[in-house]
């Protein structure tokens, strides 16, 4: 299973699915963090997104806590 993450991590390098598998798979293959030391689990909401959408979450979830799909 690593090696298939790490052939699909780098043919993939630059777009969404290889951070969604280093997040899902606990960063199985030791990615490391540009900032810090931990990976985060989702993406911010635009400010733009908070004004129109009345089923953001309130209040805003912190980027690093596990979300329900990667516990």
């Amino acid at each position: 299973m690593k090696e298939i993450i790490e052939e699909k991590y780098i043919t993939l390098f630059g777009q969404l699915q290889p951070f969604h598998d280093i997040r899902r798979t606990n960063n199985i293959l030791n990615v490391p963090a540009k900032a810090g030391t931990v990976i985060p689990q989702r993406f911010l909401y635009p400010q733009s997104e908070v004004d129109s959408n009345p089923n953001t979450p309130s209040p805003l979830p912190d980027l690093f806590s596990k979300t329900p799909v990667n516990n």
